[in-house]
């Protein structure tokens, strides 16, 4: 942090500034009277006494400006970087196809492992849904994708079809990515008056991506019911 100028040492540098104009101001008077006596002599120091003039003037005004730019702080910028995720070609992906599916916890994701929770949460705008992020390798973008949540008795509590097919992002890591796919949940399943009732069930998630090329995947994984 730089010190900051106090008002009197403020007075006294512009005391000086202006000592400094008069004495350029003296000389200047100086050359005029000696115009007559010494004319080539005066053409030269006319020449001198301008550029000590404009000098001193220039000089003046950045010290000003520093006088009084001494005191504040130095600004800061905050820029977000430009990221392009089109740098990779997302159309001819390498590698077998495969298929994950987790959540995000504080920015972090984390895939979906055997009989680890499937949040269930409440819609927005209404509904009742499960958001998990669907990822792919070896599966071009876009890509079909359907997702189902089936009790282990047999009920099906929700399923979905994308279409038309989803757009996939770039993540940092190499994956294609929707980072959150709407899995409806019935608010009120066959034999259960709500979904709270439902919480702590097990069930099957099984969700399939397929692309333009018939590229595919399913990813089917035990899991329990959680409120989100």
């Amino acid at each position: 942090m730089q010190a900051q100028l106090t008002w009197k040492q403020l007075v006294h540098r512009a005391r000086a500034l202006a000592e400094l104009g008069s004495a350029i101001h003296r000389a200047e008077a100086a050359r005029s009277a000696a115009a007559e006596d010494a004319p080539k002599e005066v053409e030269t120091t006319n020449e001198a006494l301008a550029m000590l003039f404009h000098s001193g003037r220039c000089l003046s005004i950045l010290i000003v400006l520093a006088l009084f730019a001494g005191g504040c702080e130095p600004a800061q910028v905050y820029v977000d970087p430009i990221t392009n995720y089109q740098d990779k070609d997302l159309s001819f992906p390498a590698g077998a196809p495969e298929v994950t599916v987790g959540f995000y916890a504080e920015q972090l994701y984390a895939p979906i492992a055997e009989d680890s929770p499937l949040y269930i949460t409440q819609g927005f705008q209404g509904g009742t849904w499960s958001m998990p992020a669907v990822r792919t390798r070896g599966i071009a973008s876009p890509a079909h994708v359907g997702c189902e949540v089936t009790l282990a008795d047999g009920t099906l509590l929700g399923s979905t079809q994308m279409d038309p097919p989803a757009s996939f992002q770039l993540t940092t890591d190499g994956w294609l990515e929707v980072q959150a796919y709407p899995v409806p949940v019935l608010e009120q399943g066959p034999t259960h008056d709500s979904t709270a009732e439902l919480f702590g069930m097990t069930a099957d998630l099984e969700c399939t991506v397929t692309d333009s090329d018939g590229r595919s995947d399913t990813l089917s994984i035990p899991v329990f019911l959680e409120q989100g």
